[in-house]
């Protein structure tokens, strides 16, 4: 933790036990039990973990990272996000180069739960489905900053996006005041309701949209110095929504 501020750690290190073990009861008695999605309970018993993933860190985290789904051979073999294949040795070592922090130190998940088929993109459906889990997430996380990692996790927040460089690395407010208020159920379909952000964190966060590791590691490795440019950017980015909308009273929980 050392590029933190004080303030930023001491929030780091509030009290968690009790939301810890609500995020443990609603990944045993909802997550690991979901079946809204037939084709996804069907694929997530192809690989060795065997049942829907969760979000794996620090919930007292001031920075959350998500991904699009499980990876076959990472993620669905070990249930822990970004670990046990390349992407997910690459994304900690991005984590340990640009922000000198290891990947239980921080919140990691992913946008659906279950590991698609073949690693195929999960399909609009599939994302509304598991919202309700990742809401949760981050209703007891209440992280300052959300980095997704890639499109499919950006459009749980920006559903309009097409075109990933127009909204890569390019930070928005999640707040009443900001850009994103609110996040829909299904981006299709809006009588199907909206998590306002106000009702679920008590203060105002920063969305960084930035590129999946398996896209830099395996597509563009030239990209990789720009690429640990942008999480060494967070590190003051984490700073800067801390010290702009906390209350600064990690005592409060």
């Amino acid at each position: 933790m050392v590029y933190m501020s004080f303030e930023l750690f001491n929030y780091y290190n509030r009290p968690k036990v009790e939301r810890q073990f609500i995020l443990d009861e609603i990944k045993t008695k909802g997550v690991e039990i979901c079946e809204k999605c037939p084709e996804m309970c069907e694929s997530r018993t192809l690989y060795a973990y065997g049942k829907p993933t969760f979000g794996y860190g620090n919930i007292n985290s001031p920075i959350m990272f998500i991904g699009e789904a499980p990876g076959k051979w990472g993620c669905g073999v070990t249930g822990i996000p970004f670990t046990g294949d390349r992407s997910g040795d690459y994304f900690q070592k991005m984590l340990k180069e640009g922000l000198n922090l290891q990947l239980k130190s921080v919140y990691t998940t992913n946008s659906v739960k279950c590991c698609p088929k073949d690693n195929r993109t999960p399909t609009p459906l599939e994302r509304s489905n598991c919202l309700k889990w990742l809401m949760a997430e981050i209703i007891y996380v209440q992280p300052f900053l959300i980095v997704t990692l890639g499109m499919s996790a950006t459009k749980v927040f920006i559903p309009e996006t097409e075109q990933f460089f127009k909204v890569h690395g390019h930070d928005k407010t999640l707040g009443d005041d900001g850009e994103i208020p609110q996040i829909r159920v299904d981006p299709l379909d809006t009588s199907k309701g909206r998590y306002k952000w106000s009702d679920m964190v008590p203060h105002n966060a920063m969305l960084y949209p930035t590129w999946h590791p398996s896209f830099v590691m395996r597509d563009t490795p030239h990209l990789e110095p720009r690429y640990l440019g942008e999480f060494k950017r967070m590190e003051k980015m984490m700073n800067m929504a801390f010290n702009k909308w906390s209350d600064k009273n990690p005592g409060s929980w």
